[in-house]
């Protein structure tokens, strides 16, 4: 399934790819390198998804998937379900989430047909790593598993995470539909299997950095869930999510999944604050992560949010320093909502918001031109999300939000455009 180190630089998988890509084409009809094959077209998937070319990485995965279902010299049960893990999660990252619930069901079916009895450490980790994924697919809010804000750059290559994508709209309008009660009961019995394998799995290798990866991520996603956050099975769990990847950060420094991984768990959910230090915390987290790897679209989303978030913190106390912060979250996100793949609708609503956030600041600084140019704009992009019949950003289901930003068009002279977007939202909601 990969290694958790992955691959550390944005040069590196470029030649790998290159590499492996003209073995898998060279071999693709050896009956006798089949195997050896099916690993390469595996790796390409990999170095695709990494660098963020998610139909590629989905070809090469499916061409891989179907290599090993031919391979019979050897059982490669635990093979096949990988490569099914993989290509869930691009699926997720690609901003389609019942695919990816698909690819995460069909791994956990195959590793039942493990003639080993699925004994082994690998199959037991592979185990709990599908039943992870499989918890973190059943939440259909946006914005990532149980409040997750991104895609991690192990979504397709060493361990997977949430990812995100687009979720499904409400056919009623607004925002994307919570999680079913159904859904979560069985997300929270999937966490808690997984927890419990990882738990013999830690007994065995208190020091395996994927074991303890994977363990925060399941910690997270269980204080993460609807209606969990005070009932997780473990006091202070995102704490100890916290510590477990701060040593693996402190061990492997130039290891960027732990890095990302560590931003993400210090992040609060949607809707909760975090602590100006922490904020700053993730922002030197990833400006490392950027200056690591510059064309990675996560890490640059994660720059982009870290800046938008000193930004809005900063506002009352230090407002140049928040313009400042916005002004950078800009510069980050606007190339994000023009080079994704799929249909994510992600980075154009962070993009939105941000803008948003810098008009008001605009605005109560005397600078109401500019407030006034960028709230056109941003209500022009609204109108032309709500006139599409699916897809919706999260904001639009939010009547507090929509009313807050009708009313900063009203204060800039914008009275007419708060009115269209008012009867706009009406409209979708009907």
């Amino acid at each position: 399934y990969g290694t958790v180190t992955g691959v550390q630089t944005c040069a590196l998988p470029i030649c790998m790819l290159t590499f492996y890509d003209k073995f898998a084409e060279k071999n693709v009809g050896s009956p006798g390198l089949r195997e050896q094959t099916a690993r390469a077209y595996r790796r390409v998937g990999g170095i695709q998804a990494r660098l963020s070319k998610l139909d590629a990485a989905a070809a090469a995965y499916e061409t891989s998937l179907q290599l090993y279902r031919d391979v019979h010299e050897r059982d490669v049960t635990l093979d096949i379900a990988a490569v099914q893990q993989e290509l869930g999660q691009v699926a997720r990252r690609s901003g389609n989430p019942a695919a990816a619930r698909k690819w995460f069901q069909d791994a956990l079916r195959e590793l039942e047909n493990d003639v080993s009895g699925g004994s082994s450490h690998s199959a037991r980790l592979l185990k709990a790593r599908g039943n992870y994924l499989f918890a973190t697919s059943m939440d259909q809010r946006g914005g990532g598993p149980f409040g997750r804000r991104g895609q991690g750059p192990g979504d397709a290559a060493p361990l997977g995470n949430g990812p995100g994508g687009n979720p499904p709209p409400n056919p009623q309008g607004g925002a994307p539909r919570r999680p079913g009660r159904d859904g979560m009961r069985e997300a929270r019995e999937q966490l808690r299997v997984a927890r419990d394998l990882l738990t013999g799995l830690l007994q065995e290798s208190p020091e395996d950095p994927e074991v303890l990866l994977l363990q925060a991520r399941v910690l997270i996603a269980e204080q993460r869930l609807p209606g969990s956050r005070d009932s997780a099975p473990e006091a202070g769990t995102s704490a100890k999510a916290v510590e477990i990847l701060e040593k693996l950060v402190q061990r492997q420094p130039d290891n960027d999944l732990f890095r990302y991984e560590l931003a993400d768990a210090l992040l609060p959910p949607p809707g909760r604050n975090a602590e100006t230090a922490v904020v700053r915390t993730v922002l030197e987290h990833a400006k490392k992560l950027v200056e690591q790897q510059p064309a990675h679209v996560e890490y640059q989303a994660l720059l982009g949010r870290a800046h938008s978030m000193l930004g809005r913190q900063l506002r009352r106390t230090d407002p140049e320093e928040a313009e400042k912060q916005l002004r950078a979250a800009v510069v980050v996100e606007e190339p994000l909502t023009k080079k994704q793949e799929g249909a994510n609708m992600r980075f154009q609503e962070q993009f939105v918001m941000t803008r948003v956030e810098l008009a008001r600041l605009l605005s109560e600084r005397g600078k109401q031109d500019e407030a006034r140019t960028l709230l056109t704009q941003v209500v022009s992009q609204l109108q032309g999300v709500l006139e599409k019949p699916t897809g919706m950003f999260r904001m639009l289901g939010d009547p507090e939000r929509v009313r807050d930003l009708a009313d900063q068009l009203e204060r800039v002279g914008l009275g007419a455009r708060a009115q269209q977007l008012r009867a706009a939202v009406e409209r979708r909601g009907r």
